[in-house]
């Protein structure tokens, strides 16, 4: 398991502190299910950091870019956090949780329902009286509690992050799904940006200029370059990137009938001798809306013998649900061995969650780009020598695009769509020239 032939290529004062890496990692790990050991890539990255570099891991989902942090939290001074900036509460949730399970480490997320009592984060993050740190190695946050809010006002995480006391036990920030800073925090195509703070993050470099940014994705194409270099802060800091696919992952592509209104489509996810959901596949359904995701779930539901409905095997799952709802149907989905067999979700369940065991992920329409087409498939199979299915169901309306028409200002970028986007734009408008190139032609999907 040990990657030796790396370990020994070092100098050895690096070899000293790769060691120290495994060592801690596999004495966490070693009466687990999963014993771990970091891999070659990881050292490098954890290595990168841990010497005071700024450093961007390129590497396809399922690839350990997670541990990475752990490692670099693990062997961090006493006294000292680790500050991760994160897109989504499902996904700060799924790594706090591991964090502190799997790893002991005391880790909290902050979002809009962390507490925002002074008590409450004096006894947990930090005493600005004393000037010492809480009960805490590493804050999981969304980049929105770090500025102000529309109203001008500025969260506990805001204040501490422009307190000098407070960045002086800063060692490490951490930027997960660092492309969100273009695709989430810049107007795209005529269209507003979803998340206007995430184009801000270079500022959090400049208030905490002295400590090394680890940046990570699995969605760095080209043309998003420019905007990374400026999310990192600096151009000159250290690259690391693997392979982007998955070989246990097949691409599929099928045109529905009708449309995706027409429910049948969606039948052929259920098997005709279902009887047992601890015996069939386990499916992910993603669809772009919320309404969607309800009409999917009935028909599914509807496809069930008559003994096997109402009872969870079906589950839906959007961001307007109630947090305990949303709670449980994740828990439901990614308990092993639990009888929920079919999640239909939007968006929020596709960025960095890890399933355990997910046979057929469903994107029903177009992924909106590259990238999210990357991260529905990433949440396949996350587990050594199983296979999984990645399947586009899309519209007939798709085979009549000219894609002659995307010849406009952003061609470069191939997620353009054919022209600027107006408030309510159609399907087509928004459809991404890379997506449809994909789907039109005949050869391998790779």
């Amino acid at each position: 398991l040990v990657p030796w032939d790396f370990l020994w290529s070092l100098e050895t004062k690096d070899r000293v502190v790769a060691y120290k890496f495994c060592l801690l990692l596999w004495s966490i790990t070693k009466d687990t299910k999963t014993p771990q050991v970091p891999r070659k890539l990881q050292l490098k990255a954890a290595l990168s950091v841990y010497q005071h570099r700024s450093t961007l891991v390129v590497a396809g989902t399922n690839s350990g870019k997670t541990l990475v942090v752990i490692l670099l939290v693990l062997l961090q001074q006493p006294g000292s956090i680790t500050v991760m900036l994160s897109p989504f509460k499902r996904l700060q949730e799924t790594m706090v949780n591991d964090m502190k399970e799997r790893y002991h480490l005391r880790a909290f997320a902050v979002n809009e329902d962390t507490p925002s009592d002074p008590d409450w984060w004096k006894s947990h993050v930090f005493n600005r009286k004393t000037k010492s740190l809480g009960a805490v190695d590493i804050l999981v946050t969304t980049v929105e509690q770090c500025f102000r809010s529309d109203s001008g006002h500025l969260s506990q995480m805001g204040q501490l992050l422009r307190l000098p006391s407070f960045q002086q036990k800063v060692c490490y920030q951490v930027v997960n799904e660092i492309h969100e800073a273009i695709f989430s925090g810049t107007p795209l195509y005529g269209a507003h940006a979803f998340r206007p703070k995430w184009g801000y993050i270079d500022e959090l470099r400049r208030l905490l200029s002295t400590v090394p940014v680890l940046g990570l994705t699995a969605s760095c194409p080209g043309h998003i370059m420019a905007s990374i270099n400026k999310a990192m802060g600096t151009p000159t800091y250290f690259r690391l990137q693997s392979a982007l696919n998955r070989q246990n992952i097949t691409y599929a592509f099928h045109c529905v009938v009708g449309g995706l209104h027409v429910l049948e489509n969606f039948r052929c996810l259920v098997s005709p001798t279902f009887c047992d959901p601890a015996k069939h596949m386990r499916i992910l359904i993603f669809c772009d809306n919320k309404q969607l995701t309800w009409t999917v779930r009935n028909a599914l539901e509807s496809f069930l013998p008559d003994e096997w409905k109402g009872k969870g095997v079906v589950l839906h799952y959007h961001s307007f649900m109630s947090q305990a709802y949303l709670t449980q149907a994740h828990k439901a989905f990614t308990t092993e061995g639990g009888l929920c067999q079919f999640l239909v979700a939007t968006s929020g369940e596709s960025t960095g969650v890890d399933f355990p065991d997910v046979d057929i992920v469903v994107n029903a329409g177009l992924p909106p780009s590259r990238k999210d087409k990357l991260q529905c498939a990433g949440r396949l199979v996350r587990r050594e020598g199983k296979q999984g299915i990645f399947l586009i169901l899309y519209e007939p309306w798709v085979n009549e695009v000219d894609l002659s028409e995307y010849e406009n200002e952003w061609i470069i970028d191939p997620d353009q769509p054919r022209k600027k986007l107006a408030t309510h734009a159609s399907q087509c408008d928004r459809a991404p020239y890379s997506i449809l190139a994909a789907l039109q032609k005949r050869e391998c999907k790779r």
